[in-house]
């Protein structure tokens, strides 16, 4: 793809994003998206066969910005434990800049599938990737004796789940401040009392 290209589907995939923040995915027109970001709606057809297609596109990007969030930290001449605490309020600083951008509601069913199918396979190859990152990381600390003898894999899928319920919280309990270093904690050392 020509760099005019991508640089003109990028534009569309950020008003798209803004445009879903706030209207939602149902609620969104596709020519909602082509004033937001100034080009012909035709044009954004070219790009995305359809609203689906974009929404799935607009989910994409952000997934692919916490893979390079990862790549890039994984690479770091550091150690295994500060990589994932890095991680961690790299991707929640990341993740807080979006609090508004819904995934979908369900008032539409037909659409709804559509997008559900687009999404599980998007979301399989981004979490694969993710999930393999940290648990290189998390296989690193272990032979480096910073960890102990875990199945990296699976304790990767929990640490991206500690992630997630720190971002969650605030949305569960309005007004909490989210404290990232609870969640770590818990992470690292369980509920375990220690003496």
């Amino acid at each position: 793809m020509k760099r005019q290209s991508r640089n003109l589907r990028k534009k569309i995939i950020k008003a798209a994003q803004g445009v879903f923040a706030e209207k939602g995915f149902f609620k969104t027109a596709m020519s909602d998206i082509a004033g937001e970001s100034g080009i012909a709606k035709g044009t954004v057809y070219l790009y995305f066969k359809d609203k689906s297609d974009l929404y799935v596109s607009s989910l994409d990007d952000h997934f692919g910005n916490a893979v390079q969030i990862l790549t890039e930290v994984e690479q770091e001449n550091i150690s295994a434990k500060e990589k994932l605490q890095k991680i961690t309020s790299l991707l929640l600083s990341y993740m807080n800049r979006f609090k508004t951008f819904p995934l979908f509601g369900f008032d539409n069913l037909n659409d709804a599938d559509k997008v559900t199918k687009g999404l599980k396979s998007m979301m399989r190859t981004r979490l694969k990737q993710m999930i393999q990152l940290i648990a290189k990381i998390i296989d690193d600390g272990i032979k480096n004796g910073e960890f102990s003898s875990v199945d990296p894999e699976k304790t990767s899928v929990y640490f991206l789940n500690t992630i997630r319920a720190v971002l969650f919280a605030k949305f569960f309990i309005p007004g909490m401040t989210v404290d990232k270093s609870v969640g770590l904690e818990l992470f690292f050392n369980g509920l375990k009392k220690r003496r």
